[in-house]
């Protein structure tokens, strides 16, 4: 059971002016999530439970249609984007550079991390049936306007 004095909730009085967005600001007053900086925001107790629960319903779903959930890295390495030619062209992609000088990039999108991955098991068209993946994840964009959020 839900024990709602357990959990550090604290409503506000009025809609924040912090969004255009009626979902964003409906969330924010309700106590479920906290802006840390635009377009970024934190979870609260209660904002985390909803998350957890719709995590839980759509993978409840996907594993009876016999779907497997990985976790894939959120960093991946320059050559990655670079065999998609989108390392320059992509352009809320975040890079970073390590000590050294090598290049990495924070995913906005998983396609150069799962198609690698995924040819590795993937010999022949029959092996297309027992390959069914799905991830919940972070994602990261350097966007110029952070604007939509969690419905991106």
């Amino acid at each position: 059971m839900l024990q709602l004095s357990r959990f550090p909730i604290k409503t506000l009085k009025s809609s924040p002016k912090v969004s255009d967005n009626r979902s964003t600001s409906l969330l924010l007053q309700a106590g479920f999530i906290r802006q840390e900086m635009a377009g970024v925001y934190n979870y609260l107790p209660l904002g985390l439970r909803v998350l957890r629960n719709i995590e839980n319903i759509v993978r409840e779903e996907m594993n009876a249609t016999g779907a497997s959930e990985i976790l894939m890295a959120s960093l991946s390495n320059k050559e990655s984007w670079l065999k998609t030619k989108r390392w320059d062209t992509v352009d809320v992609l975040f890079k970073l550079e390590w000590s050294g000088g090598k290049e990495y990039g924070l995913n906005p999108t998983h396609e150069e991390v799962v198609t690698p991955l995924m040819q590795e098991f993937i010999q022949s068209y029959k092996d297309l049936n027992n390959m069914n993946v799905y991830q919940f994840q972070n994602k990261f964009r350097n966007e110029a306007r952070a604007k939509s959020w969690l419905l991106r």
